[in-house]
């Protein structure tokens, strides 16, 4: 996804976009597994790269969402699989699209700071810390 939405960003030739997305799709799917499957670098990198890539998922969902629901649609962002066979299309590069675009890396960032304040304040497993809290051990 964050391929896809780079390549609205910084609008690259046609064959650039599809190899820039045929490069980060499997590359990031190959990087998650590793990450998974090691637990050396899983204790280290797994969490700060899942983090990456849900904050990503996440903001692209929602920028899609909201380019769908503008009136009238705003086509650069509402179609934007159309980027990897379209040379070039409507709507493209006009400020409705910088904004959209803007949004994408303020949700992105906030996105990455939100799952990083969670890990911190409440740890991993949010429920084990609400259990412990309220479990109260009375020695006689």
């Amino acid at each position: 996804m964050s391929s896809l939405a780079l390549c609205v960003i910084i609008h690259p030739a046609l064959s650039s976009r599809v190899v820039l997305t045929s490069v980060f799709l499997p590359l990031f799917t190959i990087l998650s597994l590793i990450f998974a499957s090691i637990p050396r670098i899983s204790n280290t990198c797994f969490h700060s790269f899942l983090r990456i890539c849900t904050a990503s998922t996440g903001t692209f969902g929602v920028i899609v969402s909201v380019a769908l629901l503008l009136h009238p649609q705003q086509m650069g962002w509402a179609n934007v699989w159309e980027r990897l066979w379209t040379k070039d299309g409507e709507g493209w590069g006009v400020p409705r699209e910088q904004a959209l675009s803007a949004a994408f890396f303020i949700f992105f960032a906030a996105g990455m700071v939100a799952d990083w304040a969670l890990k911190r304040w409440v740890g991993e497993c949010p429920d084990e810390v609400l259990f412990m809290s309220s479990h109260v051990t009375i020695q006689i």
